[in-house]
């Protein structure tokens, strides 16, 4: 999985902010209604067996297991009735609005004594006050999320189908060009001049990209977009032309139209949903 290994490359290369660390255990039939994560989240199953889903598509969440879930992805979960479901998870926000290109991550089987022990201590440097203790969270959490993003590379853990990449190949140019993207896509003109940018000829471009991270490098861009708009729709009492010219839109009805196709609802519908 090319694009999870560019993913984590960048990822210990940046800053990373931890927002919060919890551990809870939710009572038989507790649910979370549907709702839009605002920030990125890992998780970690410890106990019991959870109903999951992001965007639709369900599955088992059971213990050992470990799920990373981007800012701006639709989710919801319900614990089944007789049993109780604990886990811990870790908020986090990274350095330059990188982006992971995939609706989720699921790691089938971890560590779970060596993955508990280092979310304990999250949880204690997240408690502590002072630079020091700052420093060493984001070291803990960038040990953890390299040991989670490596091991769902090696086991090509929950890849789209459309995101069959040949390794290596174009992988530094593609890479550049997603990095600038994910800091620069509020603006209009985002995609002009990026092959440039990256040192590829227009045509090059358009074939590394797309080997690379199985989708153009436009539909990676309103894929940013969209999720940006989620999030806007859900955090914030923005009216719609305003998210719209948020996210790298002129016109308010061309920026629904993109967005009801890419989530196949309205912006005005989202609004509903509470995290």
């Amino acid at each position: 999985m090319r694009a999870v290994l560019d993913y984590l490359d960048r990822l210990l290369t940046g800053r990373l902010r931890v927002l919060s660390v919890q551990t809870h255990r939710f009572r038989a039939g507790q649910a979370l209604a549907q709702g839009v994560a605002e920030s990125d989240r890992l998780i970690l199953a410890r106990s019991g067996t959870l109903s999951y889903r992001v965007e639709g598509r369900g599955f088992a969440l059971r213990r050992g297991m470990m799920l990373l879930v981007p800012a701006g992805t639709r989710r919801s979960w319900r614990v089944p009735p007789r049993h109780a479901f604990e886990m811990s998870w870790v908020v986090f926000e990274a350095a330059a609005e990188l982006k992971l290109p995939l609706s989720h991550l699921l790691l089938p089987r971890c560590d779970l004594a060596l993955e508990a022990a280092a979310f304990e201590r999250l949880f204690q440097f997240h408690a502590a006050a002072g630079r020091r203790h700052s420093l060493r969270m984001e070291g803990e959490l960038k040990a953890v999320l390299a040991r989670f993003l490596s091991q769902c590379a090696e086991q090509g853990a929950k890849e789209p189908a459309a995101e069959a990449s040949r390794p290596g190949f174009g992988s530094g140019a593609a890479g550049r060009a997603m990095a600038y993207l994910s800091r620069n896509f509020r603006e209009a003109d985002a995609l002009r001049g990026l092959p440039e940018r990256v040192g590829l000829s227009a045509n090059h471009f358009r074939l590394v990209f797309k080997r690379a991270v199985g989708m153009s490098a436009r539909k990676y861009l309103t894929s940013l977009r969209m999720k940006a708009a989620r999030v806007y729709l859900q955090e914030t009492g923005m009216a719609i032309k305003e998210i719209a010219r948020a996210v790298g839109y002129r016109d308010a009805l061309y920026f629904s139209r993109h967005y009801r196709a890419h989530w196949k609802s309205s912006p005005s519908k989202d609004r509903v949903f509470r995290p």
